[in-house]
């Protein structure tokens, strides 16, 4: 369409319903509410009828979003769809019912519209009356995009309001998706199954021995999976360990959002959340000083790991070949890393890992391989059980289990002793009224930590004195430690400085192991895939 021409018309007493154009509409609604959708209904059944009844205009097919807002373009396929349509010259004219339905955004209005008359195509806003074919349309819409814009914002704080209010009166927002309640009415209610698994979780973590991975798997065999009978992944636990819900406290000011414009929300570091006791409408799963203790793990293991060096730490040495294998076609700067799936567990150069055959052709050796060479190596400098279980039985002779076991026995029950006394008198001090509450929880929880310490210590003590009771026993207990398939990965760590790994003849199927052993020695074996 002409532009220029078109408007000339339009000064000369023309309207734009005597002009010839090719016509179609727009139509979006915000919500999928029933009034939203009859609105829309309604628009559908309307824009055509009305399109087709003008003689002069041809009808086009229209474009409609339905549930999506108008704060950005960029969700809105159709609308996008019909923008890329006009610069194909499919039609003349839009027809939408006002400013805010194409956009609440007031660059975004001025742009389309600037957009779509480049084409040749014009928007006529039906209830705000701005026909973007006169020129004096742009100045309009600027100022009707404008209020549209301010009403999006003040939208926004009304709901941010609203939910402030709710909070404050104690009311659950958010939705059902929390393993361990059920959402009625704002308030949560206790699931019993659900609420098993939240507490065998926080049972296994508070002894601080098992990462994530690990707990998903315990969790698993004992029957806990997630909603689709499926292992509970790790970020899913991590989120249950840190969520406040479980002593029955409500949490806030989790996220935030840079403006009402902008849907990208940004999480807000943990110690700056909003929490506060709220047992009347969370009731609470996890007593209190067990959530504290988990998250107090939680937050040591994450402080690692943000911290370099103890990072390349724990991982230098998390697997029995870890920085033990290194490549043979470039040693001095590529080890071999770990991959792990379902189907197989192996091992290849950190190059071929990042960037494929085209980097490293060296061989990819399955972990299973691995051990069972390694076994094999090991038992033939480590032949000699019968007379290493002698000279350690020997020596165990020669100590004094008074001045060793029976004495630290000993010392430990007394200190237990001293712990528990202590305890009582924080009660006496307590009750006293010497003392406020928040200081005595602080002040029990420290003593019941070190209690809890040292029968654990007391417990140990116990179990190895009674599996060193006699010589029998500690022989069948030394020959079953010194057991290489029962301690292959330490055999590992103690023997094995470097294992370099190079294909035979360019073939990746046939492979040499070239060991260096810590004793001085040197192996080389070979072995087909």
């Amino acid at each position: 369409m002409d532009i220029y021409k078109i408007r000339e018309q339009l000064t000369q007493g023309k309207t734009i319903y005597d002009l010839p154009l090719r016509v179609t509409y727009y139509a979006r609604v915000s919500s999928e509410k029933e009034v939203q959708l009859n609105s829309l209904e309604n628009q559908k059944y309307y824009y055509p009828k009305f399109i087709k009844n003008i003689p002069k205009w041809t009808f086009v097919n229209g474009y409609i979003d339905e549930g999506i807002s108008a704060s950005s373009t960029l969700k809105r396929d159709n609308f996008l769809k019909m923008i890329t349509d006009s610069k194909t010259d499919m039609f003349d004219l839009i027809l939408t019912k006002e400013i805010s339905r194409f956009s609440r955004d007031t660059l975004d209005s001025i742009k389309y519209a600037r957009e779509l008359l480049k084409c040749g195509v014009g928007i006529l806003f039906e209830s705000d009356n701005i026909n973007t074919l006169f020129t004096d349309a742009e100045l309009r819409l600027t100022i009707m995009a404008s209020i549209a814009q301010d009403e999006l914002r003040k939208l926004s704080e009304r709901v941010r309001f609203g939910m402030k209010r709710s909070i404050e009166q104690k009311k659950v927002l958010g939705n059902n998706n929390i393993y361990g309640f059920n959402k009625n009415k704002c308030t949560l209610e206790i699931d019993l199954k659900e609420a098993n698994m939240v507490k065998e979780l926080f049972s296994i973590y508070s002894t601080g021995k098992y990462g994530f991975k690990k707990i998903s798997e315990i969790m698993y065999k004992n029957g806990y999976t997630n909603r689709k009978g499926e292992k509970l992944n790790t970020s899913t636990l991590t989120r249950m360990i840190r969520n406040p819900k479980y002593k029955g406290y409500y949490c806030t000011n989790t996220v935030a959002r840079l403006d009402y414009k902008n849907s990208k929300q940004i999480r807000i570091p943990q110690e700056e959340w909003k929490t506060f006791e709220c047992k009347e409408k969370i009731p609470q799963i996890i007593p209190e000083e067990i959530w504290n203790m988990c998250n107090k793990i939680l937050k040591s293991r994450s402080d690692s790991f943000k911290n370099k060096q103890e990072d390349k730490e724990i991982f230098k040495n998390r697997y029995a070949f870890s920085s033990l294998i290194y490549c043979g076609e470039h040693e001095k700067i590529c080890t071999y890393h770990r991959i792990s799936t379902k189907q197989r567990k192996v091992w290849a150069c950190q190059r071929y890992i990042k960037q494929g055959l085209k980097s490293c052709k060296s061989p990819i050796l399955k972990e299973e391989d691995l051990y069972e060479i390694s076994k094999k190596l090991i038992k033939k400098y480590i032949n000699n059980t019968d007379e290493i279980c002698l000279d350690l039985l020997e020596r165990y002779n020669n100590l004094s289990e008074n001045n060793c076991i029976v004495k630290e026995l000993k010392a430990k029950e007394k200190g237990l002793e001293q712990l528990k006394k202590k305890k009582e008198k924080i009660w006496e001090l307590l009750i006293d009224e010497c003392i406020e509450n928040m200081e005595f929880a602080e002040k029990n929880k420290e003593v019941n930590n070190e209690i809890h310490r040292y029968e654990l210590e007391i417990s140990n003590i116990k179990d190895s004195k009674n599996k060193t009771k006699n010589k029998v026993d500690l022989k069948k207990y030394i020959l079953d430690e010194l057991k290489i398939e029962n301690n292959i990965e330490e055999y590992i760590k103690i023997l094995i400085e470097k294992i370099v790994v190079n294909k035979i003849n360019d073939n990746r199927k046939k492979v040499t192991l070239h060991f260096f052993l810590k004793l001085g020695n040197e192996e080389i074996l070979e072995y087909n895939l």
